[in-house]
């Protein structure tokens, strides 16, 4: 995240906006589906306060969460063929915010992997949205999903 409060909101406002983007085009795929009931109220609240509001613990690790679940969504619902006109109307909304999202949680994979072990819940679920990603792929890489179900299961007893 970057560092001043003004980058910080701009950041936030950033990943708000890819949200709301992929909610639009979920709703476009399936008109009565799950993200036709998800209200964004509470971010729309926060970020009127500007760039000094204190947002609740949890709402922005919570709203990486449900990007991650909604590019998911959107992947399952335009289908593998349809992935980069998916991927390059996003761009098209949201700019760059796609990609910095997942290189940001690449890195993020990679330091949990090496590391061997999950620390906390936003960790967890960067984890399992990783297994649902490669297990949703016609050839996933066995070994690195072998040891993401590890993690997330050592994760799950703790």
């Amino acid at each position: 995240m970057p560092s001043s409060p003004e980058e910080q909101f701009q950041a936030k406002r950033g990943l708000v906006h890819l949200f709301k983007a992929q909610l639009e085009l979920l709703r476009t795929a399936e008109p009565d589906g799950v993200s036709s009931q998800i209200s964004l109220a509470l971010f729309d609240e926060l970020l009127a306060k500007g760039p000094q509001a204190r947002w609740p613990t949890g709402v922005l690790a919570g709203l990486r969460e449900g990007i991650r679940d909604a590019q998911h969504m959107l992947e399952l619902a335009y289908g593998p063929s349809r992935r980069t006109a998916l991927m390059r109307d996003l761009r098209e909304r949201v700019g760059d915010a796609v990609q910095m999202l997942e290189l940001r949680d690449a890195s993020r994979l990679r330091a949990i992997l090496k590391r061997g072990r999950v620390r906390g819940e936003a960790e967890y679920y960067l984890v399992r949205a990783a297994i649902d990603r490669l297990e949703s792929e016609p050839h996933p890489d066995q070994g690195e999903l072998g040891q993401l179900r590890a993690l997330a299961d050592q994760a799950s007893l703790s």
